[in-house]
């Protein structure tokens, strides 16, 4: 399951990641300077030791020369005072200088017992043990001074190392954050640009007229669900010029039945016309014959002139047909309609096409069907656009007799028509878009696939249903069911 984040979170996340490294770095930054100023004490601290006992270098050296002066003194039995202010100022360094160091600190306990010993006794024996401890304290002293160069030394060039280490890592975590940076910005502001920019070159696309186009919807934000919204918008625009180019059509097909229709009847009656002075001279002749007692020529005249009559008779009943048929165009109010009635009339037309010459029409009819509410020429051309598709499924079949049965009766559903033909049927892929408008099976010019598209809106506007039942080399079946309580009622 994808993670919505919005833009607003995804740009806070980015500025706490980013402030947490800003405190890591700094964090990092505040340790490290307290490093190196520990490191920088150490150095300090070693540099004041080192001066210190670089400063008691000369005063034990001095102290080492006069220790000698005063053996010679002592030899000579002579300079005792010179001794005792010696010992004195002996004792003062040792107080103040030797005894202070760590590093002394054995020489210092040693050399502090001769010099307590030289100045109760100030011999030869004890100025000697005096002079010998004063060296080996500055032995000492000078082992110290070589281990505190090189310690100094040392402290020197870690800490060199640690400020170049430092600022190494410093720059390294620096020039990380500015890559850390240019990878949101990279992952967020350019990518966000680049769905922006497919956006806009979509919408440039559906302004051309390109009702297909659809935006690859990649991301779970505000820019996202801006992508599902223009797909949903183009889809929806893409279903509505389909809807209006079908509604178009259909009006085009209805209003050019209507002209048809208007036409017919204007033939009709100028046919009728004609046809109606020919009937009418005939029977005069036939009665001004009968009139005067004059009989026929012969039967063969007599014949003709009844032939004449029947054609002309026949000619007058399809001129009235195409008239009623026309007359049905002119309203689209609902009115009370005898639905076995519509369908005689209509199949009395049909069979002026050619092909129902053919064609064994059956109709089942059940005489108890009650009216119903609907518009007789919209459920006219239902029931016409169905014959005319179940005469051209029938058109192709030459192993067996063509048969079209048209059945009503009363269902659950109300009143309902089938018309059941035994041509070459469809398949269930063919069935799944039969409905669809402009999609056909017929051959280029033969049909506009808005028949069946039509037949099922105007049904839907009779709240009724139409469902089709098919198979390959079978026939179909068309059911069409009306309710009793038609258009135009309340329940």
């Amino acid at each position: 399951m994808n993670r919505t984040w919005s833009l607003r979170t995804k740009s806070r996340l980015a500025y706490l990641a980013l402030a947490l490294y800003a405190l890591f770095l700094t964090t990092f930054v505040f340790y490290q300077k307290h490093e190196l100023l520990l490191q920088f004490d150490q150095l300090q601290f070693a540099s004041e030791m080192e001066a210190r006992l670089r400063e008691l270098e000369p005063t034990l050296a001095q102290a080492i020369e006069e220790q000698q002066t005063n053996l010679r003194t002592v030899s000579a039995g002579s300079g005792e005072k010179h001794i005792r202010n010696h010992l004195e100022y002996l004792r003062e360094v040792y107080d103040h200088s030797i005894s202070t160091q760590a590093g002394l600190r054995p020489e210092a306990i040693r050399l502090g017992t001769a010099l307590d010993t030289a100045y109760a006794n100030p011999s030869i024996e004890t100025l000697e043990m005096l002079g010998e401890r004063l060296k080996a304290v500055y032995a000492r002293l000078g082992l110290l001074l070589e281990r505190s160069e090189t310690y100094r030394s040392d402290l020197i060039n870690s800490y060199r190392e640690k400020s170049d280490h430092v600022f190494s890592l410093a720059l390294f975590l620096g020039l990380l954050g500015l890559g850390l940076l240019g990878i949101i910005n990279g992952a967020f502001f350019s990518r966000l640009a680049h769905d922006l920019g497919n956006l806009e070159a979509a919408t440039r696309r559906i302004l051309k007229g390109d009702r297909s186009i659809k935006v690859p919807v990649v991301r779970h934000d505000e820019a996202g669900q801006l992508a599902l919204a223009f797909n949903q918008l183009s889809e929806a625009l893409h279903d509505q010029e389909k809807a209006l180019e079908i509604e178009r059509r259909k009006n085009f097909h209805q209003e050019k039945v209507a002209a048809i229709g208007t036409l017919a009847a204007g033939i009709a009656h100028e046919v009728g016309n004609p046809i109606a002075a020919i009937e009418a001279l005939v029977r005069d002749i036939r009665w001004n014959a009968e009139a005067s007692g004059c009989p026929y020529p012969s039967k063969k005249n007599c014949c003709k002139l009844e032939m004449v009559l029947d054609n002309t008779e026949r000619l007058g009943k399809i001129t009235r047909e195409i008239s009623g048929f026309a007359r049905q165009q002119s309203t689209d109010r609902p009115e009370l309609l005898d639905l076995n009635s519509l369908i005689r009339n209509t199949c009395s037309l049909m069979h002026f096409d050619a092909r129902w010459k053919n064609i064994d029409l059956r109709l089942e009819l059940d005489n108890n069907l009650p009216a119903i509410m609907g518009v007789s020429d919209q459920l006219t051309q239902v029931i016409m656009n169905l014959l005319v598709n179940a005469a051209d499924a029938i058109e192709e079949i030459n192993t067996r007799q063509p048969v079209i049965t048209i059945t009503t009766g009363i269902l659950k559903e109300g009143v309902c028509i089938k018309i059941r033909d035994n041509g070459c049927g469809m398949g269930k892929p063919v069935m799944q878009h039969a409905e669809e408008a402009f999609f056909t099976t017929k051959k280029a010019g033969k049909g506009t696939g808005l028949g069946l598209s039509l037949c099922s809106s105007i049904v839907e506007a009779h709240k009724g249903q139409m469902g089709i039942d098919s198979a390959p080399d079978k026939g179909t079946v068309v059911k069409v069911c009306l309710p009793l309580q038609g258009i135009g009622e309340k329940s």
